[in-house]
């Protein structure tokens, strides 16, 4: 009599792992490595090059199925990725928003947040400006970092028909922070 053959289905191969011990051991491995190597959401911001006034700049984001960016998520993704930060060095752009009260200098914080007051990095320096016109975020270049003691600056002065060296954005529907970090942002524009 003929033996009857087995077929695996991949829809089964998950179960399979699971109980073969080797197997299973490099699986999680191979997962516990992935989430610590995995790339970062903040990956999600794109850089137009493109120069734009304020309506232009929205009109340009849209057409690229983009969103204008938040402070909070410029601000989380440039601390974080320096490749970004490198990019935007020397411009600004439009951001998300209109009007600010926040004003004189602020100091990023570890869960993202503005304490007011300057620190002795200038890294984590933003020069902020109030104002009631739509918000521009500006990355000094090195010099001018140095210079001021400050590499970012928030304003909501600046007229709507301003041009931008740049357009930035994100995805539409893509996040680039956790909703508790934008939260806490949020409170202090």
């Amino acid at each position: 009599m003929k033996q009857k053959e087995h077929i695996v289905s991949p829809a089964n191969w998950p179960a399979i792992k699971a109980n073969i011990p080797g197997i299973a051991d490099a699986t999680r491995e191979v997962q516990r490595t992935t989430a610590q190597t995995a790339t970062p959401k903040f990956t999600n911001i794109e850089i137009l090059n493109q120069k734009a006034n304020h309506s232009d700049s929205m009109r340009i984001l849209k057409e690229n199925g983009l969103r204008p960016v938040t402070c909070q998520e410029i601000l989380f993704a440039l601390d974080r990725d320096p490749v970004l930060k490198e990019q935007l060095k020397g411009k600004w752009f439009w951001l998300e928003g209109k009007g600010t009260k926040m004003s004189e200098y602020h100091t990023l914080q570890p869960d993202y947040t503005l304490k007011k007051g300057r620190s002795k990095d200038p890294e984590k320096n933003i020069y902020c400006d109030s104002g009631n016109q739509p918000l521009v975020f500006g990355v000094n270049s090195d010099t001018m970092s140095a210079e001021v003691g400050r590499r970012f600056y928030l304003y909501a002065l600046d007229a709507p028909s301003d041009v931008a060296p740049v357009v930035v954005g994100v995805r539409i529907g893509h996040e680039v922070v956790a909703q508790k970090i934008l939260d806490l942002q949020k409170r202090q524009l």
